[in-house]
């Protein structure tokens, strides 16, 4: 039978399964039950004998008995909470009081990887097809991920230390945007970066009611323009007549 369990710095949760075999037995049961186990996302038999693991891992162990097994438990140190050192030892009983452990050296990383000095933030307004981001990460373990997300699609999976690339608005909707950054380490523990940014790919809008095309002027005339940009604050107004500058 297979099992499952969830374990965590701070919980442990034992299993108890069921069995309808006869509550008697002619022959008495003096052989112990199989047991293995394996955490989830972690090599079996990793090269030092050390498993890494965040503070939330999963343990699938698999138990084998002909008389049933009765229950399955996890200790940390032979402790059901709180510990210091790093043996996670999984036992299980049979219904005759058969019982088998197995034990496994994990390392437990309860740190979360660091994101720093990211170049786009909130309310950054960007546009054209040159925008150049560039951030930072670290971690007390080895990383494993370190993914780029546009509006939750995948734009970069880097893994050559070179934290920069280039965001080219063309294909972006006009104003709100999402940019993120998520970086997973060898224990499973992630950590996120989220921006709101903005893209202007469009120029200010004018309109001009005291003129129009054609039209005779023979006296002191007002234009009093109407520009407006969504995005962006108005930098910079010009008027030329003639292709000079008034």
């Amino acid at each position: 039978r297979r099992f499952i369990i969830a374990v965590t710095t701070f919980i442990l949760i034992v299993l108890l399964s069921c069995t309808n075999d006869s509550e008697s037995e002619k022959i008495p049961d003096v052989k112990a039950p199989t047991v293995d186990f394996s955490i989830a996302g972690m090599p079996n038999t990793p090269g030092d004998g050390i498993v890494v693991v965040s503070t939330l891992f999963v343990v699938h162990v698999e138990a084998k008995d002909e008389g049933g097994i009765a229950k399955v438990e996890a200790f940390i140190n032979d402790e059901t909470e709180g510990f210091d050192d790093y043996i996670l030892k999984i036992i299980v009983t049979d219904n005759s009081g058969n019982s088998s452990s197995k034990d496994q050296n994990i390392s437990i990383d309860a740190q979360l990887p660091s994101i720093t000095n990211v170049s786009i933030t909130n309310g950054l307004i960007i546009g054209g097809s040159t925008n150049p981001v560039t951030f930072d990460v670290g971690d007390n373990e080895e990383l494993s991920s370190v993914l780029v997300y546009l509006n939750d699609v995948i734009i970069a999976n880097i893994n050559d230390k070179n934290y920069e690339l280039n965001i080219d608005t063309a294909n972006l909707n006009e104003g709100d945007n999402n940019f993120k950054i998520e970086v997973k380490d060898i224990a499973g523990n992630i950590g996120n970066h989220s921006v709101q940014f903005i893209v202007d790919n469009s120029g200010p809008e004018i309109t001009l009611e005291a003129i129009q095309d054609g039209q005779l002027i023979d006296q002191l005339t007002t234009l009093d323009p109407s520009i407006l940009d969504a995005y962006s604050d108005i930098s910079l107004v010009e008027i030329f007549y003639d292709d000079k500058t008034i």
